[in-house]
């Protein structure tokens, strides 16, 4: 049985005259599952009994598991999703004023080694399907606190690295912005990469999405120490790589800087810093460190890291410090892992 949830629109619609069944209907279809959180093809009241019978017969609609959430004293939420092979993935809902950011992820684990990532440690086990990153959003949508939740931001910054999941990924991104799916404008959604160059190149040439570079260190050395990537695809490669990646006009490209304390958060990681990113349209989002259990790391000083941002904004290097949420429950950047609700759910 084919989960619909795996399909773009245009692939539904050619599934849907295999079957003898209009292919418009796959735009009700879109509708039914993600704008009104519809599981059952039965309650899809614009479908036929009859398309409703061909539909049940060829095709499931699994309705996403949440097995458990917690919420941080900071209002932020984490939540684990339980998949068909028993695997678990995190997703994290924060709050910010008038922003609503659900934080996806998009492999269980992930193979690109960075030191200071908690899903590192649980090495790459596998890759979601298109309806298991999907999943996370109409879980938030409409399972999670009865669905009372608007989400109006996207980040592809959860477990596993976005660009190595690169097909699953375009095509829940069509669900996500189609005007039947969930709609989304590519404004409202951030994809995060730790520097697969020749995906980003790709990924600047499908979409318009924002694009978040983790970099952590301006010096190929240190960058090498805490990101085995780096020695594949190296740091000259993906600079020039950014530097010729289509942006709209007021788009920059995001670069994420863990300020790690003693190893990348000196004045001369700052000046290096500068001189590699002044040629591009950029911005720099320094992050607190965030601790996890066996960290070899410890975050920097906050006097540290202000110095650090002045520094770079001296420079007009546009820089924010962003605010680390969710740390006590494990939800902040660099945290997530399922290897502590599976211990949990055993018990």
């Amino acid at each position: 049985m084919k989960e619909i949830k795996n399909f773009t629109i245009e692939e539904l619609k050619e599934q849907l005259s295999l079957i003898d069944i209009k292919p418009f209907k796959a735009n009700q279809i879109f509708q039914w599952i993600y704008q009104k959180g519809i599981f059952d093809f039965s309650q899809m009241s614009n479908i036929s009994k009859k398309d409703h019978q061909l539909l049940s017969d060829n095709f499931k609609i699994s309705l996403p598991q949440i097995i458990q959430s917690s919420q941080s004293i900071d209002g932020t939420i984490k939540f684990a999703i339980r998949l068909y092979d028993n695997h678990i993935i995190e997703s994290v809902l924060i709050f910010d004023e008038d922003r609503t950011t659900l934080c996806l992820s998009t492999q269980v684990g992930c193979r690109m080694g960075c030191k200071f990532c908690f899903t590192a440690k649980m090495g790459f086990k596998r890759n979601l399907e298109v309806s298991e990153i999907v999943d996370q959003i109409l879980a938030a949508k409409f399972l999670l606190n009865n669905g009372c939740f608007k989400i109006t931001n996207l980040v592809f910054m959860g477990m596993g690295e976005p660009l190595d999941n690169f097909e699953n990924l375009k095509k829940a991104l069509s669900v996500i912005m189609n005007e039947y799916g969930f709609n989304f404008s590519y404004r409202k959604i951030t994809v995060s990469s730790c520097g697969i160059t020749d995906k980003i190149t790709e990924f600047g040439e499908n979409f318009k999405i924002n694009l978040a570079i983790s970099l952590h260190s301006p010096f190929k050395e240190e960058r090498d120490t805490i990101m085995p990537i780096n020695k594949k695809y190296n740091l000259e490669e993906l600079i020039n790589v950014c530097r010729r990646y289509p942006l709209l006009n007021r788009q920059r490209i995001t670069f994420e800087y863990l300020m790690i304390k003693n190893f990348n958060d000196k004045i001369k990681d700052a000046k290096e810093l500068v001189k590699l990113l002044s040629p591009l349209k950029s911005k720099v989002n320094l992050i607190q460190f965030n601790c996890f259990p066996s960290s070899e790391y410890q975050t920097s000083d906050y006097e540290t890291i202000i110095k650090f941002q002045d520094y770079l904004s001296s420079k007009k290097i546009s820089t924010t410090l962003r605010k680390s949420k969710g740390q006590d429950i494990l939800a902040a950047c660099g945290q997530l892992s399922s290897q502590i609700n599976s211990e949990q759910i055993k018990k």
